[in-house]
């Protein structure tokens, strides 16, 4: 075990890796809504698996603040992290960590290539695309919508043949469409927004 493995599983004392609560997978569906995080403050306590919010309390009520910091020391010298309030890309931490056999947190995972899945894949026709650009508060929105009923309802997410559809994440959208367009009724339709994410979708 290296030591990155070694320090990560004491800060997980009490953590439950595979947890898909509704808690935790709010937590990732907000944080992986940024493409990157603050070296210590942030990176560091969703990768163990903790709100960063909570890191503070969470170190001093297992008495775990001198764990971090060992951490912190490691991991700011080999992945070459100049300041604790640097920027790291989601891809290179997640990528970082994996080379060191570090396992994430299961909600973490999910979403995150979900994400990969959704947004990697480029809308091909630039008609589509500019379409897709003129309303893009709507069209995450959608995206974000689709990202957490998978994470939360996968199973019916699927088609008949077990791969994520996006006429079934729209139907689902469309359905409580008020959750996720609170202030007024979405422009798209059901088979615009299956479109999209079927456009997305790899």
């Amino acid at each position: 075990m290296s030591t990155i493995q070694h320090l990560i599983e004491s800060l997980r004392a009490g953590v439950d890796l595979g947890s898909h609560n509704v808690e935790i997978q709010m937590l990732y569906e907000h944080w992986l809504k940024s493409d990157s995080w603050a070296a210590r403050s942030e990176a560091l306590p969703l990768v163990v698996g903790v709100d960063p919010a909570l890191w503070r309390s969470y170190l001093e009520a297992g008495e775990l603040a001198a764990t971090e910091e060992s951490l912190w020391d490691v991991y700011q010298r080999d992945a070459g992290i100049a300041a604790e309030s640097e920027r790291v890309a989601v891809d290179q931490l997640v990528a970082f960590f994996r080379a060191q056999q570090v396992e994430m947190p299961a909600s973490f995972s999910r979403l995150y290539e979900f994400i990969r899945q959704t947004t990697l894949t480029a809308v091909p026709d630039p008609a589509e695309r500019a379409a897709v650009s003129t309303r893009p508060e709507e069209t995450e929105a959608v995206l974000g919508a689709a990202l957490a009923l998978v994470a939360s309802m996968p199973d019916r997410c699927r088609d008949e043949h077990g791969f994520v559809a996006g006429e079934r994440i729209a139907k689902l959208i469309m359905q409580s469409a008020v959750r996720w367009f609170p202030l007024q009724a979405p422009t798209m339709t059901e088979t615009e927004m299956a479109t999209l994410i079927d456009k997305w979708l790899d």
